[in-house]
């Protein structure tokens, strides 16, 4: 399939399925239907566009899809060096290495860009504004003034079927393309450019990688440091639980599915290669499929596969667990157990403060307790290896080791039910 990829609906008449032919069928000659060549760009927009990047001095690049393509993460980096750009990976694939010095996830570097380059992101808003769930009010992050360059299918995103594309927004330079053809000669570009940079130029650089790294060490401390702050809190914290989950899973080749746990996973762990997650689940039983497909891909390489499982999503497809079990896909589920479904349980806190209404109504339909549900016990009968529940903090790394060595000596899929804060 060539780029953009989705989800491919085909619906066909029960009537037409259930026919009996009533001639031969002559099957088509597949090498002669093959898939189109993927998308070039234009060569002199995506010049112009590379102008307008190096000649940018405080200058911060969005990357969304272009993950798709294991190349890309290596690319990415190569860009930022060169040019000394700010990094915000949006997740929505792994584009970037998180702790990379250039790496701005996190940070208030966007607040200061004179230049945003998309690459291949759909979603131009989430990423870069502020919303008041209350109001509804949005604000940009991006300076009024700054160059927007947009590079990938963002226009070819917009459907009349579905209305999941977003708002307008300005773009300077826009360079319809997949970046797996066009990331490269970006590159090339670039340093085409500032091949004969003057000094003061390069000078100018240099300083700007230096507060770069500073921002990210800066930004990395303050994670530490909340960390460090929340780290005896019981039930566990959901820092804790993606630091102790690390302290095991960083002794193997390991692959991370859709889950963070908060982004505690991007602040905690080492995303040094491109397999090591897929990118970002999207609610209501998305991260436990998601799951099964990437444990699936790599069944067989020796890897081991980690989801860092809601409750909430998995109270939609438990008997998702049966499949991994019923066709011997080994993954390790460490449950990110909040007893509820409280994204949505914070925002009716937030309504009801609003509204001046009883707050302490706010769990009705948003928790999962009274009775709560046993994870470790629902997963065991489903055939897999089940720990917990676990409620105190110390007692998670020895339950995650254990359930880590389970999957790794037999392949069997295994589950530790970690009770933990709501956020």
């Amino acid at each position: 399939m060539t780029e953009p990829r989705g989800p491919v609906y085909i619906c066909l008449d029960a009537g037409l399925q259930e026919d009996t032919l009533d001639h031969d069928v002559e099957p088509p000659d597949v090498a002669r239907l093959g898939v189109p060549s993927r998308i070039g760009a234009d060569p002199v927009a995506l010049r112009t566009l590379a102008e307008r990047l190096v000649a940018s001095e405080r200058p911060v690049m969005i990357p969304g899809y272009a993950g798709r393509d294991p190349e890309a993460f290596g690319q990415l980096v190569e860009l930022a060096e060169l040019l000394g750009v700010g990094v915000l990976d949006t997740n929505v694939r792994l584009n970037f290495p998180n702790r990379h010095p250039l790496n701005m996830t996190g940070s208030g570097a966007l607040e200061e860009a004179d230049c945003v380059l998309f690459v291949d992101v759909n979603d131009f808003g989430k990423p870069t504004q502020k919303l008041d769930s209350v109001t509804r009010t949005i604000t940009s992050r991006i300076p009024d003034d700054a160059t927007i360059l947009d590079l990938g299918f963002h226009d070819l995103e917009i459907s009349s079927w579905a209305h999941d594309f977003t708002a307008l927004h300005p773009i300077d330079v826009q360079v319809t393309a997949d970046t797996v053809v066009a990331l490269p000669l970006l590159l090339d570009l670039c340093k085409e450019l500032t091949k004969d940079e003057a000094s003061e130029r390069r000078d100018a650089r240099n300083r700007r990688r230096e507060r770069l790294a500073a921002i990210h060490d800066e930004t990395w401390q303050g994670w530490r440091e909340t960390a460090a702050q929340r780290w005896d809190d019981n039930p566990v914290s959901t820092a804790r639980l993606a630091a102790e989950t690390w302290e095991v899973i960083s002794d193997y080749d390991w692959v991370l599915t859709a889950g963070t746990a908060s982004d505690w996973a991007l602040r905690t762990w080492d995303f040094d290669r491109p397999y090591r997650h897929p990118g970002k689940s999207l609610g209501t039983a998305t991260q436990i499929s998601i799951s099964l497909g990437v444990a699936l891909a790599h069944r067989g390489t020796g890897r081991l596969v980690v989801d860092l499982q809601p409750d909430g999503d998995l109270m939609f497809d438990p008997g998702a667990l049966w499949v991994a079990a019923y066709h011997k896909i080994p993954m390790l589920a460490v449950m990110f157990n909040n007893r509820a479904y409280y994204n949505d349980w914070e925002h009716q806190e937030r309504m009801a403060r609003a509204r001046g209404t009883d707050v302490n109504k706010a769990y009705l339909g948003m928790e999962i307790d009274n009775p709560a549900p046993d994870f470790a016990g629902i997963a065991r009968s489903f055939g897999w290896h089940g720990e917990g529940p676990i409620t105190e903090p110390d007692d998670v790394r020895d339950a995650v080791r254990r359930a880590a060595d389970v999957v790794m000596s037999s392949g069997q899929p295994a589950l530790v039910d970690v009770v933990c804060q709501y956020k």
